[in-house]
C-alpha cells in the first residue's frame, strides 16, 4: 500500500473506533503483503478485525497464521453487503460508499480500466467479480473502460495472469445481466461473438449505472 493509503486507512480506522464503531479490514491482491506490517498489526491491537485473502496469501507465499483471519471472497461479500460504510483502496482509486444513493443503491461495480496485457489488475478484478456474485443478494456489475476490453481477446495467454480469464470469465458471462462497456472503452474485437453478454453504454447510461452503485471497486 502507498504511504497516502496507509495514512488514510489509519485515520479512518481510528476515527471509526473512537466513535464506537466496529472496523473490518480485508487485505486482497498485493495488499496481503502488508498483513504482517507494523501498521496493520498495530490497528489489529487497537481493535480492528483484520482479514486476509487466503488465495492472495498462498500465491505470494505468505503463511496463514494468527496475524489475520484468512478466508475467501465470502468475507468481502459480507462486508460489501452489510457494512454501513465501505472504503476500497486500490492502486487506481480510493472509493467509498455512495452516500447520495446509499439508501436505495445496492449494486457493486467492479470497474476495470487498466490494461490486461500490461498489468495483473484486470485478471484479479475478474476473479473478484466472479467470486463475489454468488454470495451477494444484489448484482455485481462489471464495467470495462479504456484498454480493459482486451479481456475479450481470443488468446488469453497474451494477457497477464491469463488463467484467471479462462477460469472466471465464463462464469461472468453466465450472469443474468451483461458486462458493461463504457463510452471510453477501446473497440471490442468481434462484438457479435458476445451478443447479449455485453452492453455498450453512452455517457448517460454510464451515469445511470454508477448512480445505482452502493460501492465501486476500481482496477
Amino acid at each position: 500500500m502507498e504511504h497516502q493509503d496507509i495514512s488514510q486507512l489509519t485515520y479512518l480506522s481510528r476515527e471509526a473506533l473512537s466513535r464506537g464503531g466496529r472496523v473490518f479490514l480485508y487485505l486482497i491482491d498485493d495488499g496481503v503483503s502488508a498483513v504482517g506490517s507494523d501498521v496493520v498489526q498495530g490497528l489489529r491491537l487497537e481493535g480492528v478485525h483484520v482479514f486476509c485473502c487466503a488465495y492472495g496469501a498462498r500465491k505470494r507465499g505468505i503463511p496463514w497464521d494468527d496475524k489475520a483471519t484468512f478466508g475467501g471472497l465470502t468475507i468481502l461479500a459480507d462486508m460489501l453487503s452489510n457494512c454501513d460504510s465501505f472504503a476500497a483502496f486500490t492502486p487506481l482509486h480510493v472509493s467509498t460508499t455512495n452516500y447520495k444513493t446509499r439508501k436505495n443503491a445496492r449494486d457493486t461495480i467492479v470497474r476495470i480500466s487498466s490494461d490486461p496485457a500490461q498489468l495483473h489488475l484486470p485478471a484479479e478484478a475478474v476473479r473478484i467479480a466472479a467470486g463475489l456474485q454468488p454470495w451477494m443478494d444484489a448484482p455485481v456489475n462489471m464495467l470495462l473502460e479504456g484498454p480493459a476490453t482486451k479481456i475479450f481477446s481470443a488468446d488469453a495467454t497474451e494477457l497477464v495472469d491469463g488463467k484467471n480469464f479462462t477460469d472466471h470469465l465464463l462464469a461472468i458471462l453466465a450472469w443474468d445481466h451483461p458486462i458493461y462497456i463504457g463510452p471510453s472503452a477501446n473497440p471490442v474485437k468481434g462484438p457479435e461473438r458476445w451478443g447479449k453478454h455485453i452492453k455498450f453504454l453512452k455517457l448517460r447510461g454510464l451515469q445511470d449505472l454508477l448512480g445505482q452503485a452502493r460501492n465501486i471497486l476500481s482496477f
